[in-house]
């Protein structure tokens, strides 16, 4: 228990410590960009040019929006269903018992045991889900005008997306099933420990390794736009030291943005 304790404290400092030193960067970024905050907010009303936007749209595309939008309530609701089904299938058809089966044959060590059988469960469950998922990311996608890939290059990014998601899923679970077996009645502390240090890794790992695995990231070139952009975040208490543009027109006609952060600072992602 006084591990278990001194671990908690640990953590703690290190959330005030992050939290005291993000205080100290927005006041020197709010400092410096407070006169360009009150140049943007007396020349752009955020609901006024939602509204400038949306008058440009017409009934039918109006109406294909709420329809995709309220449709997404339902996939949600289907999906829970189908996961239910798929979780059914592992148990009352053997399958889970035949993949533990082949895990213990390969390996006698128990996390081992426990990844590989994560793995399987990954990959099995992706290819019975995908009908599903085929739907739902790509011809819905397709028929709502929102997707700009052909089947070969959705299934590239699946592909890829699939390969992430199991080895980081599969050790985050052997992670977690070693804290059950070692920690016993304080096993869930233990478990949001090691969640939120598998959240912060990934958060630090994706914008170098991660994401350009799916898109290519570039600097955009100096000029108004990026001043623009960097005078409005640090405005805001945002550090950001560079922006970064990608083309996310390959995958979707969808427009957005996005900022995140490793290290000391943030980076601003653009999309085009």
């Amino acid at each position: 228990m006084s591990k278990l304790n001194l671990w908690i404290k640990n953590l703690l400092t290190i959330l005030l410590l992050f939290c005291s030193l993000q205080g100290r960067s927005n006041d020197i970024y709010g400092e410096n960009d407070q006169m360009n905050t009150n140049v943007v907010e007396q020349s752009f009303d955020v609901n006024d040019a939602t509204q400038q936007y949306l008058d440009t749209l017409s009934k039918d595309q109006k109406e294909r929006s709420d329809a995709y939008f309220e449709g997404g309530y339902w996939l949600l609701l289907w999906a829970v269903l189908i996961d239910l089904l798929i979780a059914w299938l592992f148990l009352a058809k053997g399958l889970s018992y035949r993949i533990k089966k082949m895990a213990t044959k390969i390996t006698g060590k128990t996390n081992l045991q426990n990844f590989i059988y994560i793995t399987f469960y990954t990959i099995i469950s992706y290819v019975l889900l995908y009908p599903w998922t085929l739907y739902k990311d790509f011809f819905r996608e397709h028929n709502y005008d929102l997707s700009n890939q052909s089947w070969g290059q959705w299934m590239g990014d699946e592909l890829i997306g699939l390969i992430l998601f199991t080895l980081f899923g599969s050790a985050l679970f052997m992670c977690l099933y070693i804290a059950i077996r070692k920690a016993e009645r304080t096993w869930w502390l233990w478990g949001s420990g090691i969640t939120f240090i598998f959240l912060i890794i990934i958060m630090f790992i994706s914008p170098v390794f991660i994401n350009p695995l799916f898109n290519e990231y570039k600097p955009l070139e100096e000029g108004p736009v990026k001043e623009s952009i960097l005078s409005m975040a640090r405005a805001n208490g945002v550090p950001v030291d560079n922006v970064y543009m990608f083309n996310a027109s390959k995958q979707s006609d969808r427009i957005s943005a996005k900022s995140e952060w490793y290290g000391k600072h943030y980076s601003d992602f653009i999309e085009r």
